[in-house]
């Protein structure tokens, strides 16, 4: 369990399962779990998984023909470089928070969790990879949480510029980088993949075009839960008191569900 403190409480999170000694903590977030826990504030989600289990061609099979093209042209011709960093150190960690922060300003992005992040990174749970031209011009960040039971994508952001030939060379690039990331999860023998959600609506045009992009790659559609709990007086004080003042019950469920990075 990654314990850490957020204003007046000890906020404990888990993802995947919720087995931890939560001794001293006050608020107990579990993330992205099969069933609704028991005495727990849950929400659903929607996400696409991949099994990883399975052959490399198996799953290359399964992603879409277009899609497909654009990985080979990428992986043949050269015209991007694919880097892979885990465990992140300090500096690789800078590198994606100033991407980051740069669409961000573009955007209109909320504000990434910086210490929460450098959390994750510090603890080993942390994964991003990044594609680049050949001359170091950055094309996409993916930030990833890390288990050796699971990976789960938490940001993913693209610069997609006006240029037309240069958007398509960023779609290519973006869907070269999703495949590489897949291949190594596999090869480090990580079972599941979890593409970072998917939105289970049908009115946010953009979100739906993040879906589009998501099913490229195969994968199933499956529902999961976001838990929370306080288990101390001053944590269920915390927990009703973000409730009620609009913070939101799940500061999580940014992570959870399908966001739009890029």
């Amino acid at each position: 369990m990654l314990t850490y403190r957020r204003r007046f409480v000890v906020r404990g999170e888990e993802w995947f399962d919720a087995a931890g000694d939560r001794s001293g903590v006050d608020v107990h977030e579990v993330f992205h779990v099969l069933e609704p826990l028991a005495g727990y504030r849950c929400i659903e989600f929607y996400t696409i998984e991949f099994d990883l289990s399975a052959s490399e061609d198996a799953l290359f099979s399964k992603v879409r023909p277009e899609a497909r093209r654009q990985i080979r042209r990428c992986a043949e011709s050269g015209e991007v470089v694919y880097e892979h960093f885990f465990p992140c150190d300090s500096a690789q960690v800078d590198r994606f928070f100033a991407a980051y922060d740069d669409l961000a300003a573009h955007k209109g992005l909320a504000a990434i969790d910086r210490e929460l992040t450098t959390a994750y990174a510090k603890a080993g749970l942390l994964d991003l990879s990044l594609v680049r031209t050949t001359d170091g011009r950055e094309l996409a960040w993916h930030a990833n949480y890390r288990t050796p039971q699971r990976a789960r994508q938490l940001h993913s952001i693209a610069f997609f510029r006006d240029d037309k030939a240069e958007r398509q060379m960023v779609g290519r690039a973006h869907r070269f980088q999703t495949w590489r990331d897949i291949l190594a999860y596999k090869e480090a023998g990580i079972p599941i993949f979890d593409l970072g959600g998917w939105y289970h609506g049908k009115t946010d045009a953009e979100l739906l075009k993040v879906n589009a992009f998501k099913e490229e790659f195969g994968g199933e559609v499956v529902r999961r839960y976001i838990c929370e709990r306080g288990l101390t007086l001053r944590g269920k004080m915390y927990v009703a008191l973000r409730n009620l003042t609009g913070e939101g019950a799940f500061n999580a469920l940014a992570r959870g569900a399908a966001a739009k990075d890029s």
